[in-house]
């Protein structure tokens, strides 16, 4: 390759291109959104924008003498020439690997050229890089490059094609070449490059630089083949380094977890299996294997050269393919999937014993497969056996002699015999470039352990032929076989194990099934995005701590499996900025079953947590799912649903409009049943048992009883009756129901139309029958059911004149019916169940019905306002029948909602802020949504309610939601008093009812609130709150009409004094109400508890406002305005009238002007205070009439002005003795307020020598009495220590004598069965003489 020449520029040239040149923040064409402004701290303003797409238009567009990397708007300029420095800093190098220095390709390439691509057939990463593979990250690399590569050479050599694409690793690389299919990257002396690599769901445009790190050794730290000048493998594996940086691992003897270089380099989906020792487990994994990977088969004719630990070599391939194709009995072509296996490395500092045991046992397994547990990496699996790997020969013929049966000598004995099981030969062949690789001294990270593992010559059949090894499961003939084979081997020359063939980069080997999941904990399957039809996607970058939830809808008749592909960012840059201590959470990915119907929470079906990309499959069973999917990340997620059956994936919007359908497993079931009856139908003229009795199986459930079959049917009858009403657009004909009736054998389909109601004879309106009547019409009933059975029989008879018009009919109106089955078939299926809810359990689409929903939307524009409470919306909604509703609200700010049963007043449970799924059932006034914000300032926008359900939906009482309200607000000071009253306003009504909802809010947030609405100073509703309290709606009466009007409409006689809310008083309160002849409502707040205390520093301000109210009250304010001269000068009656006269009616404007100032000042708002909305339509604005309420004051004044009138100069006289007992008490006395203290302590005393004295004896006595309490319980003790040991040794004693009387009677019995012995056998003596 030709190097590109490098021109000489000088400093204004430089200057210039740098100039002209695009820097890389330019170059991110699609910056994730809110990254910038939302992601806060140190994080992201330490770090560049998120890799871009990849682009081909940019990536030819590249300038690639850029000598500078962008950081800050500045260029970096090297001292020694202007190379392209990477913008993000230096890669982050694995800690296993010390870095001594970095370097420049030309730095260190002396002999030759640098180049990307020298050898473009193969390549070698083994031979060079024995100090790399002390990492495991390095491990990943290399193995992983290597079965990708393999991947791709397998399936472009295989006739049946399943890629569409060859693979090469540089083709990843760009550098002064087009973005084009056959790119070939050049060398760049900038060392400015370009990766393609996958990364969050997309192929991603990395830029790196060309420094190169070295060790003390001058060995390159990064991947490299046996040529030193070329650069593709370090080039890409920085690249890739990158990407694992985003990566937390959480485990320190780790160096990655979830990071796949595969799924980096091919897009392919990374699926995690885990595997387990169990037996079942174990059995599952070999079917599942043997149904994923090819299967080996015995070679019919013997080859030279067959090697046990290099079966996929190329002759073996070829051989074994042919003999596939032509004994056309091999396994259908693989699933394009990809299966590899891992094993976590050898950790020394693990504490439990038993996870010792399993890496020991692990171990021993790996080595006898040429592998090591210190080097773990990821191991391609390439195919399953289940057979011996050489064919049996033919054996010599047998002779004649042993033809002949011998019988077999049967030894009876006492003792089982242990029948040995003969397993079958399963093996998994893995390959991997590590097999009987000689690994150099593997450091381990700890101060007391130093461990050196080294594998030596191995025998490719070591596990075939250690018979005397415990876990040696192989026969002797297959020894024998693999001897043969090994023997055959021989003969052809081989190279070194450590040295790379040209054909085969992996090295395989056979491990069997059961030492399978000792060794590997991990499977990881690789799926190709190709082979699912329907995917589906979604990202977020948004703000730290992402929590989403999505929703996913799947119908189908068999079951399903979807692949979730999960992506999460929970590290961006260095991380320096991070705490040492404190470690990224990993994302959350959980998906449960979820139904809009019910907040009841599910068992989790799924739950992914990565810190990179892991992928899982979710199998569900047939029918309809709605699943709700959580996400929990600290900065971005990119999240992938892939599967083979039809999905809905998204949010709520996008989901719940397809819910509404049926589902497929209903509409099946429907069709069913409406196909037996249409074959019941055409077979009508030849009635057919098999038909028939298919329509029962369908229509009726083996598991009913005789009664409930016989219900059952009745329905079903009755819905076949209105699917041909409905069909046909009118109610049928005589002949039309006769046939109907002759069809289902049921005569009560047609009860409800034969009635007739033209008219009621006269005379029999409320006229009761009598019993000859009734019998009378019970005998012509039984008649005419009589004559119709008969009739219906006689259709039923094949040939018979009205069977043939029946079936005519019948054959009529189902030609009807099949212009649209599947709507029919749903309509009569959903009124059976609607009809009969106790059959949606019996049918298999019953456990559907929980998914299927209905809903509507009522949405209301919602404007800019500085208020911090606003009522959003009030509306009164009617149900036809009981229905269980569900409602949801969708509001850009914090918003609260109530349901109010308008006929009793009792609330719908909540749950915190949401309503609960309810039952709403039929009543006359109907139920009153009310939504109002929560504390927040509203901004312009719009707000929706949704209403859920399974069928019907409640009916609005009018044409749609009104938002025009009209809020009156009033606002104060808080002034505390006895009564613990706050405020009190006077509602009146002019004539007809209106609505209202009241609010109360305190300006402390920790005050308990009794807000209350009285009638006549009686309680009529109420609610207690924290802070603020909200009554959400109260229908008020006219205040000169009876309440019957508000007791029908919204139900006055409600009482929620607690956090549940109750009932108080019920309709009673409200029909005693009714008798009156007005209302004297009065809105009234007040404090709980005493919540709301004052500070001392507000006395000041309380005693000016009680110095208002008090000025307030008085009604001869004109005598304080005199002097006190003019005091003593006595006034005429008329003159003192006249006075008294004006300053009544100027007291009584006075206090509605003085209120009226109150809520036109702005308050202070660092002072206590409150607020109450009162709020209403806007037709109803002048109806109502909102004040304080002055009522207690204007009686005060009335009395004042009484007494004036009862004794004019009454007031004068009045304040004059006040004046002058203020003024003699100023002047001539001073109170003696010591009779009035009540001492509470004993009076003061001076200590002196006495008081010490009796101190001290205070003091010794207390000594004293406490030695007597301390010497009576020691001798308690000591008393009750003697008697437990005296108890003992009675115990002891008690033990000891029933031992030797025990023994006295085993010794007399032992005597006495001796005697009978002796007798006994002399009896049996003498009878032997005898």
């Amino acid at each position: 390759m030709s190097k590109p020449s490098l021109k000489k520029r000088d400093s204004t040239s430089s200057r210039d291109l740098s100039s002209k040149e695009q820097s890389p923040t330019k170059e991110v064409s699609s910056l994730v959104s809110g990254v910038s402004g939302s992601f806060s701290g140190e994080l992201w303003r330490s770090c560049v924008p998120i890799w871009p797409e990849w682009n081909e238009t940019e990536v030819s567009a590249e300038k690639w003498d850029a000598a500078r990397g962008v950081k800050e708007g500045k260029a970096r300029k090297s001292p020694l020439t202007q190379f392209f420095e990477d913008p993000e800093g230096m890669v982050k190098i694995p800690a296993s690997l010390n870095v001594h220095t970095w370097k420049r390709p030309s730095e260190h390439i002396m002999n030759k050229a640098p180049v990307v691509v020298e050898n473009e057939s193969t390549f070698d990463l083994i031979s060079a890089n024995e100090h790399l593979l002390s990492s495991e990250l390095m491990r990943r690399i290399i193995s992983e490059i290597y079965i990708v590569w393999q991947e791709f050479s397998r399936q472009t050599g295989d006739d049946n094609q399943l890629w569409e694409e060859t693979w090469r690793p540089w083709d990843h690389i760009y550098s002064l070449c087009k973005a084009t299919k056959d790119h070939v990257p050049l060398y760049n002396v900038y060392g400015k490059y370009v990766v393609r690599l996958y990364w969050m769901g997309c192929w991603r445009k990395i830029i790196i630089d060309d420094s190169l790190p070295f060790n003390e050794q001058n060995n390159v730290l990064l991947p490299a083949t046996t040529d030193p000048s070329e650069l593709w493998p370090m080039l890409l594996a920085k690249a890739i380094l990158k990407l694992a940086g985003t990566e937390v691992v959480r485990n320190s003897s780790r160096e990655l977890e979830d990071f796949s270089i595969i799924h980096c380099l091919t897009g392919w989906i990374p699926e995690f299996v885990p595997l387990s020792p169990r037996l079942e487990r174990v059995e599952e994994t070999w079917k599942y294997l043997k149904k994923a990977i090819p299967t080996y088969e015995i070679m019919e004719e013997r080859t030279p050269s067959v090697d046990l630990t290099s079966i996929g070599d190329s002759a073996s391939e070829t051989l074994s393919t042919n003999n596939r194709k032509q004994k056309g009995s091999g396994p259908p072509p693989a699933p394009q999937i990809v299966i590899c296996a891992s094993f976590q490395p050898l950790n020394l500092q693990e504490k439990k014993t038993s996870m010792l045991g399993q890496m020991a046992d692990a171990s021993q397994t790996l080595q006898q497969n040429g592998l090591c547990q210190l080097s773990s990496h990821s191991m391609l699996l390439t195919r399953t056996r289940h057979c011996p790997l050489v064919a049996d020969s033919n054996p010599p013929p047998v002779p004649c002699s042993k033809l002949l049966q011998t019988p077999k000598e049967i030894t009876i004995t006492d003792e089982p015999k242990n029948v040995q099981v003969q397993r079958p030969e399963l093996y998994i062949g893995v390959a991997s470039p590590f097999i009987n690789i000689k690994l150099g001294p593997c450091k381990i990270d700890s101060t007391s352990f130093l461990e050196s593992e080294e594998i030596e010559g191995h025998d490719p059949a070591r596990h075939h032929n250690n018979r005397n090894s415990p876990d040696s499961r192989v026969t002797a003939e297959d020894e024998r076989k693999a001897e043969s084979a090994v023997n055959d081997r021989d003969s052809v020359p081989q190279k070194e194990s450590t040295s790379l063939q040209e054909k085969d980069m992996l090295q395989e080997t056979w491990i069997p099934v059961q030492d399978f999941p000792k060794c590997f904990q991990t499977l990881l399957v690789f799926h190709k995005e190709s082979s699912y039809p329907y995917q589906s996607q979604r990202s977020d970058f948004k703000t730290p701590d992402v929590k989403d939830r999505y929703f996913l809808s799947v119908d189908s008749l068999l079951p399903t499996e979807i692949l979730i592909c999960f992506s999460a960012l929970i590290r961006w840059g260095d991380g320096s900025h991070e705490q040492k201590d404190s470690v990224p959470r990993p994302g959350h990915l959980c998906v449960e079953p979820y139904s809009w119907k019910s907040v009841q929470a599910q068992l989790p079906l799924l739950t992914i947590n990565t810190s990179s990309c892991k992928a899982a499959i979710l199998s569900l069973p047939p029918g309809r799912h709605v699943l709700r999917i959580h996400t929990r990340v600290q900065l971005g997620l990119h999240l992938k649903l892939y599967s083979k059956t039809e999905f809905i994936f998204g949010q709520e919007d996008m989901v719940m409009p397809h819910l509404e359908k049926e589902s497929l497993r209903f509409c099946e079931q429907a069709q069913s049943i409406l196909r037996a009856l249409g074959g019941t139908i055409r077979s009508f003229l030849n009635p057919d048992p098999s038909v028939t009795r298919a329509l029962e199986e369908a229509v009726c459930p083996p598991s009913l009883s005789k009664l409930a079959v016989r219900r059952h049917w009745k329905d079903f009858s009755y819905a076949v009756y209105l699917m041909f009403c409905h069909v046909l657009g009118r109610k049928l004909t005589s002949e039309e129901l006769f046939a109907v009736q002759s069809l289902t054998k049921e005569l009560t389909p047609h009860s409800s139309d034969i009635k007739d109601t033209n008219g009621v004879p006269e005379g029999w309106t409320g006229r009761q029958a009598i019993e000859e009547e009734k019998h009378a019409a019970t005998v012509l009933q039984e008649s005419w059911e009589d004559n119709l059975w008969r009739k219906i029989l006689s259709a039923a008879r094949p040939g018979s004149v009205e069977n043939q018009k029946v079936a005519k009919t019948l054959l009529e109106m189902w030609a009807s019916v099949e212009s649209d089955m599947e709507k029919h078939a749903v309509f009569l299926l959903r009124f059976m169940i609607t009809n009969n809810e106790h059959l949606v359990d019996l049918y298999p689409c019953g456990g559907d019905e929980w998914t299927k929903i209905t809903f509507t939307d009522y949405t209301v524009p919602v404007h800019d306002t500085t208020s911090s409470w606003v009522l959003l919306f009030r509306e009164v909604f009617h149900v036809p029948k009981a229905i269980l509703l569900v409602p949801k609200i969708y509001s850009p700010f914090p918003c609260r909602l109530h349901v109010i049963n308008n006929d009793s007043g009792e609330e719908v449970p909540k749950f915190f802020n949401s309503v609960l799924p309810f039952t709403y059932t039929p009543n006359k006034a109907g139920y009153t949504f009310v939504a109002y914000t929560e504390g927040t300032t509203v901004v312009g926008g719009t707000w929706q309610l949704r209403l859920i359900s399974s069928r019907e939906l409640a009916q609005l009482e009018r044409p749609g939601p009104v938002s025009n309200f009209i809020v009156k607000e009033f606002k104060d000071y808080y002034l505390p008093n006895k009564k613990n009253i706050i405020c009190r306003h006077v509602v009146n009504v002019s004539c007809n009812d209106v609505c209202v909802t009241v609010q109360f809010q305190a300006s402390n947030q920790d005050v308990y609130v009794k807000l209350s609405i009285l009638d006549h100073e009686r309680k009529v509703t109420s609610k207690i709150g924290q802070g603020h309290v909200v009554i959400p709606v109260y229908c008020f009466s006219p205040s000169g009409g009876s309440c019957g009007g508000a007791v029908e409409k919204a139900g006055v006689s409600q009482s929620q004094d607690g956090p549940g809310g109750g009932h108080d008083g019920g309709r009673g309160a409200s029909e005693c109400q009714a008798a009156q002849t007005h209302h004297e409502y009065v809105v009234q707040a007040e404090v709980l508890y005493n919540s709301w205390p004052l500070d001392d520093s507000l006395s000041g301000f309380i005693q000016m406002l009680r110095d208002k109210e008090n000025d307030e009250m008085r009604v001869f304010r004109h005598l304080i305005e005199e002097t006190p001269g003019n005091l003593d000068q006595p006034r005429s009656a008329s003159q003192k009238l006249t006075a008294s006269k004006a300053a009544k009616t100027k007291e009584k404007d006075k206090p509605a002007s003085k209120a009226g100032f109150r809520m036109e000042k702005s308050l202070d708002d660092s002072k206590p205070h409150w607020t109450v909305h009162v709020v209403s339509e806007k037709a109803d604005v002048e109806q109502i009439e909102v004040k304080k309420d002055t009522e207690r004051l204007e009686q005060i004044k009335a009395i004042k002005l009484a007494w004036e009138a009862a004794e004019p100069g009454r007031a004068a006289k009045a304040f004059r003795t006040r004046q002058q007992y203020l003024k003699n008490l100023g002047e001539d006395h001073t109170l003696d307020l010591t009779p009035f203290i009540r001492r509470t302590d004993k009076p003061e005393r001076l200590k002196d020598a006495v008081m010490e004295e009796e101190q001290q004896r205070e003091r010794l006595e207390k000594i004293q009495s406490f030695r007597l309490y301390r010497e009576t319980v020691l001798e308690r003790r000591r008393q009750e220590q003697e008697q437990t040991k005296q108890l003992m040794n009675e115990q002891q004693e008690l033990f000891k004598r029933i031992q030797e009387e025990k023994a006295e009677l085993l010794r007399n019995f032992q005597r006495n069965r001796d005697v009978i012995r002796i007798w006994k056998l002399e009896e049996q003596s003498r009878k032997k003489e005898d």
